[in-house]
């Protein structure tokens, strides 16, 4: 791997990870112009870097979410009233309930990374979803004010989106604001929703690269790719949560549709 390849691999994920536009998707198409693939170990160093990326810009909520962890059983031991941290941590667990039944498929689903039709239409239904939401999310519940079923269904559209090409901020925050979110809270649902999502696929993806080893002439693009993907990631956290709040998703939209289109049509010539 080169400086260059992992810059642009770094920049991509850190990109495209939060931008409702998919990075899965964005990272299938690079290897497919670029005839590289980003290694394994490589791949889970991308998801640290946007875990942290997350971990600062939401810094206040994540410091408040571990306190309230580490106080779980000893205040259900005591049966103290449920805090709005911890039952938003409540809210999280079910959100992710439905990942554990996508691991199976992983395998399939990591097959249509070598499609671009199939990718082209995910594009184009993660278009659809971010239109719609930006033109009828118009909802007024607060953190405070999700059910139970809202997490659920919030679960259900993310495990949807392991399909490449199917955003999963695009898709959770759609599926946000659809359950009647406001903005700002679906925002927010979303990303800290995504914390524990990216520890998940780094810890099916660790085993795999320590046992592949790491090839020390590597380190140093590996670095530089790190640190472009957490700085990006900030920078696109801000650009969401600023475009969100605006009413201007459906920028996204209209790239995203014309990119699934342009997938569609390369496999016609």
């Amino acid at each position: 791997m080169t400086w260059f390849i992992a810059l642009l691999f770094g920049f991509v994920q850190g990109l495209t990870e939060f931008l409702p536009v998919s990075s899965s998707g964005h990272l299938a198409v690079i290897s497919m112009l670029t005839l590289e693939n980003s290694d394994i170990f490589f791949t889970v160093l991308l998801h640290a870097a946007t875990f942290i990326s997350v971990c600062a810009a939401f810094r206040g909520e994540v410091a408040g979410l571990l306190r309230a962890a580490l106080a779980f059983v000893p205040d259900r031991v005591k049966r103290r009233p449920v805090t709005p941290e911890q039952r938003l941590l409540e809210l999280m667990a079910v959100s992710l309930l439905p990942l554990a039944f996508a691991v199976p498929f992983r395998s399939r689903i990591e097959a249509l990374f070598e499609s671009p039709a199939a990718i082209g239409l995910a594009l184009i239904a993660t278009a659809v979803l971010v239109l719609l939401s930006d033109r009828f999310g118009r909802g007024s519940k607060t953190l405070r004010d999700i059910k139970f079923r809202d997490a659920l269904i919030i679960g259900l559209v993310q495990t949807a989106a392991i399909i490449p090409g199917l955003s999963r901020s695009g898709s959770t925050l759609a599926a946000a604001l659809f359950c009647g979110l406001d903005r700002d809270a679906a925002v927010k649902y979303s990303f800290i929703l995504s914390l524990p999502t990216i520890l998940a696929a780094a810890a099916l993806e660790s085993a795999e690269a320590f046992a592949a080893g790491i090839d020390p002439a590597r380190l140093g693009p590996y670095a530089l790719g790190f640190a472009a993907a957490a700085l990006t990631g900030y920078a696109s956290i801000g650009l969401v949560r600023f475009l969100t709040g605006k009413g201007r998703l459906k920028y996204f939209s209209i790239y995203t549709a014309a990119l699934g289109a342009g997938l569609l049509l390369s496999r016609l010539f």
